[in-house]
């Protein structure tokens, strides 16, 4: 077999484009099927921020309509695209979902326990009828990971339900 032959044929790529997210994700049929759907309980929402486009984020936040947009990043941005924080708050309101930077303590100088503590009491008092978003930075860049959410929502007796990562 010749290596170098080979390596000009033609080859199988498959689209590069990422799956979208789309609303059954989100939503449950309601009492008169796909006419009146509900949005689903419990749905917890992880966002890479450093990873998702700007269409893509706000197509998440517009189908899953959260009742919280919880933003886990040390340095909270939203320059993305055509997205800006002015942009992002627009949507966060049209959708009527409350942002919570939860870096905010260690701005202020405080522990990141006491960061997590008060994301803790949060989510205690929080009603998650609705998703709930996480939005998240690079491995480093996030005040908690994954699974100290996940334990977090657990503890707060409010598990997660369903998990949705953006981007899919």
């Amino acid at each position: 077999m010749n290596l170098e032959n080979d390596s000009h044929r033609l080859q199988v790529v498959y689209s590069r484009q990422r799956p979208r997210v789309d609303a059954s994700r989100f939503q449950t049929e309601g009492p008169q099927g796909s006419l009146f759907p509900r949005l689903k309980p419990g749905v917890v929402v992880f966002v890479q921020f450093s990873t998702v486009g700007d269409e893509e984020f706000a197509d998440a936040l517009r189908l899953a309509k959260p009742c919280y947009v919880f933003d886990l990043r040390i340095a909270p941005r939203f320059d993305l695209g055509n997205l800006n924080r002015r942009i992002a708050f627009a949507i966060f309101e049209e959708v009527k979902a409350t942002y919570v930077d939860a870096t905010t303590p260690l701005m202020m100088g405080e522990q990141r326990e006491t960061a997590i503590q008060r994301l803790n009491d949060v989510l205690v008092k929080a009603d998650l009828r609705r998703p709930v978003f996480f939005l998240f930075g690079s491995e480093k860049g996030s005040i908690a990971s994954e699974k100290e959410v996940l334990n977090l929502l657990a503890s707060a007796g409010k598990p997660a339900s369903d998990l949705v990562l953006v981007p899919a």
